[in-house]
């Protein structure tokens, strides 16, 4: 259901009776196509630590075939996106089912219940967004203790130390992470952190740094480079060239408490429009060298919006749909399956022969559609039989 990027049980059901669907589903997986009430049934009843073991294993298989080594920061650290974000909304009716639901309170004093998740998610540059842990927001009986994106990171880093205790691990987030309860995590994981600094956040260090601001001596690098952007005018659109300014400066040994860090800054200038500051706390080593890598990489976080969250709300996986009423369990497996399904439809989707298929105006939204429709009015079956499904196949992705 998730892998065809159908939303919802009764979509895959329509599907299941279309003239080839069953005889292909068959033909592909050897395997029944049970009716979408059954499956449901069964993840009511599955512990959600066996798909949990499952989604490790096809994590474990991917960075054992170094399939994503070539996106490792300074050729070692994976990068790892920490960040929370909503799946299904409760009404009030039905928060029985869910006792465990985080609560918010408008102005007007409406509470809505809802289910939240926080993610860590291996980010690379090419835009693959893969889950390599999920930690659900939830709280204990009386809803007024409520839990919270913080508490959840201490559980969560927890987890992935004891699935992958060797994976050398960078991690990035936004503005809510830089505390002392974080770095004491990372510094007891030997894990490299990349996080984003707001002004007035850990008020001595930002006194620190605008003081060594002022020194003459300080670190500054910058780039100029041209970007080709599409302008719109009276007769179509244009394609101009533009000039965009990077200055990037860093100043290293800063403290909060017994954590030593290093400060980024990064002021983009595009011709004459205002410049963006981005700003990051780091405890990497930082110089001139790397300076352009570790700040590009803190810009990196918001894939895990748009590739991530963004893409599996709106493009077919539906992790904000109800896909069970009743079962919170049932709706933690169906989750972790959307994100095994994720990671599989994204090899496949950024492998360089599927890539190659995507040009003109054709987009991968469309490209699915025509794999769907294949697979519900076409008879595969002998296309399947030739496919030695035990010979292992290699992943190339584009590059």
């Amino acid at each position: 259901m998730h892998i065809f990027k159908t939303d919802s049980r009764n979509d895959f059901n329509e599907k299941r009776s279309e003239k080839y669907f069953m005889s292909n589903y068959m033909a592909a997986f050897g395997l029944r196509l049970p009716h979408m009430d059954t499956v449901n049934e069964v993840l009511k009843a599955l512990d959600n630590n066996e798909l949990e073991k499952m989604k490790d294993d096809m994590i474990s298989m991917i960075i054992e075939r170094k399939i994503l080594n070539l996106y490792r920061i300074a050729s070692k650290y994976h990068q790892v996106v920490f960040d929370a974000t909503g799946t299904v909304s409760i009404n009030e009716a039905n928060v029985k089912n869910f006792p465990n639901a985080v609560t918010t309170t408008s102005k007007n004093g409406v509470i809505t219940y809802h289910l939240k998740v926080l993610e860590a998610k291996i980010v690379t540059s090419s835009g693959l967004v893969i889950s390599i842990g999920t930690e659900w927001i939830e709280n204990e009986g009386e809803y007024h203790k409520q839990d919270c994106e913080l508490k959840a990171f201490v559980r969560l880093s927890e987890k992935l130390k004891k699935r992958f205790p060797r994976l050398p691990i960078c991690a990035v987030a936004d503005g809510l992470y830089p505390n002392k309860t974080t770095f004491d995590i990372c510094k007891k994981n030997s894990w490299k952190y990349i996080f984003t600094f707001k002004d007035g956040n850990l008020k001595t260090v930002w006194d620190d740094i605008n003081g060594l601001k002022q020194l003459e001596s300080r670190n500054i690098k910058e780039t100029v480079v041209a970007v080709k952007r599409r302008k719109k005018v009276d007769n179509g659109m244009l394609q101009v060239i533009t000039r965009k300014t990077t200055v990037y400066s860093w100043i290293n040994n800063l403290s909060y408490g017994e954590n030593d860090f290093n400060y980024v800054e990064m002021i983009e200038t595009e011709n004459d429009n205002l410049p963006h500051k981005f700003a990051y706390i780091s405890n990497f080593d930082i110089d001139e060298n790397n300076i352009c890598e570790i700040a590009e990489r803190g810009r990196l976080r918001f894939k895990i919006e748009n590739e991530g969250f963004n893409t599996q709300k709106n493009l077919g996986y539906g992790i904000t749909h109800k896909f069970s009423r009743t079962s919170m369990n049932a709706v933690k497996n169906y989750y972790t399956c959307i994100q095994m399904a994720h990671l599989l439809n994204q090899l496949f989707e950024h492998r360089a022969d599927v890539q190659a298929l995507i040009i003109g105006r054709q987009t991968m939204k469309n490209f699915w559609h025509f794999i769907v429709g294949h697979f519900c009015f076409e008879d595969l079956t002998e296309n399947f039989k030739n496919i030695d499904v035990q010979k292992k196949a290699k992943i190339r992705l584009a590059g």
